[in-house]
């Protein structure tokens, strides 16, 4: 069976595009409700507006905010299924997201300049989608873990290592399945521990045996405990887990936890780090990234433009170098570009560099 294969199958109660669409709605949803609270009812303090435009003309802010909002959940991990997370932690996000996006929006308004603004409607929005945003994730943690305690949507764990965090591990998985694991059985290279159940729970041999019992018990998940100190066997356990297309979750010790990049589970405690296959920024995304960067070039040019006349002024004035500096720095898939930016330097700092270390041992520059 293919890794392909095998990943497609794993249980889930939902699928991932689910959430972003529902974000986006309510994002988009969100404006109309802002516009009643602000034109109709007035809501704070009274509005003028003499030519009564309806909510139409706010219609592609609403868009592009929608758009904001969904690049920021997904920039801040918000779509990233991680149990154990609090739903404050996820508010936090929320908040810190919806903050970005009404900025950028807010400089749109003044850049722009439409006939119809209003800024205190950007305050109701923003309140609405916090609100929104927040509860819809509440509410979908309620429908997940009444459906994960009937047995739905749960995941087939195997941990590999039955010491003392390998039973704190599975008494966590067996207390909580509102975690949505449900422990199979487990391997371990002590004798002793790899003949005797756990309760309802197979003890189904040694680590050598991890392969077979993948296969033979439909694993969705591998759990490793072994400390690092047995590092040659972890990687030929990782390597098995690659080819059956199973995921892989591993206890670390309390030093190795400076790992950087990989996706973290609390169960009640105990860290699980996640180490799937790379994945590669998309092509939709690249596009995405893209038109931001333009869009917020465009946005700010009232604000650096000046700034840089200022600075390029001064260096000019100060005539002992070129204003622009030119160099050469690697970019993604290892190409080389040339990067252009003010100096900051004196003419040919890079050749001083080592004289100066030579005659103080510190670099001036």
């Amino acid at each position: 069976m293919t890794t392909d294969h095998r990943l497609s199958e794993r249980p889930t109660l939902e699928p991932r595009w689910l959430l972003p669409v529902i974000d986006g709605i309510l994002a988009f949803l969100v404006f109309g409700a802002a516009y009643i609270l602000r034109y109709d009812l007035q809501i704070i303090r009274p509005l003028y507006d003499p030519l009564e435009r309806g909510f139409v003309h706010y219609i592609p802010f609403a868009a592009v905010y929608a758009l904001l909002v969904w690049l920021n959940f997904q920039r801040n991990g918000l779509y990233r299924n991680i149990a154990g997370r609090a739903w404050l932690e996820e508010v936090y996000l929320i908040g810190s997201s919806i903050a970005v996006a009404i900025v950028i929006v807010l400089a749109m308004f003044f850049i722009l300049q439409p006939l119809v603004t209003s800024r205190l409607m950007l305050v109701y929005v923003a309140a609405l989608t916090l609100f929104t945003s927040a509860l819809s994730r509440l509410i979908r943690r309620w429908i997940l873990a009444y459906l994960r305690h009937h047995g739905v949507g749960i995941r087939r764990v195997l941990i590999v290592g039955m010491g003392e965090v390998g039973r704190s591990l599975l008494g966590i998985m067996l207390t909580r399945p509102e975690f949505g694991y449900s422990p199979i059985g487990f391997l371990d290279d002590d004798l002793d521990t790899a003949s005797a159940d756990m309760g309802r729970v197979q003890a189904l041999g040694g680590a050598d045996q991890l392969a077979e019992v993948i296969n033979e018990h439909t694993i969705d998940t591998v759990v490793i405990t072994f400390r690092w100190k047995h590092y040659d066997m972890i990687q030929a356990l990782t390597e098995v887990c690659r080819q059956a297309g199973t995921e892989l979750r591993i206890v670390p010790e309390i030093m190795q936890l400076n790992i950087r990049q990989v996706q973290v589970e609390n169960l009640d405690g105990i860290p699980l780090l996640g180490i799937g296959a790379h994945r590669s920024f998309s092509r939709a995304n690249q596009l995405l990234k893209r038109a931001l960067d333009v869009i917020l070039v465009f946005l700010g040019l009232p604000f650096w433009a000046p700034i840089s006349l200022l600075v390029m002024l001064a260096l000019a004035l100060e005539g002992e170098g070129p204003i622009i500096f030119r160099q050469i720095r690697v970019g993604k898939d290892s190409r080389l570009f040339e990067m252009l930016k003010f100096r900051s330097m004196v003419r040919n700092a890079e050749d001083m560099q080592e004289e100066m270390l030579r005659e103080s041992g510190e670099d001036p520059r």
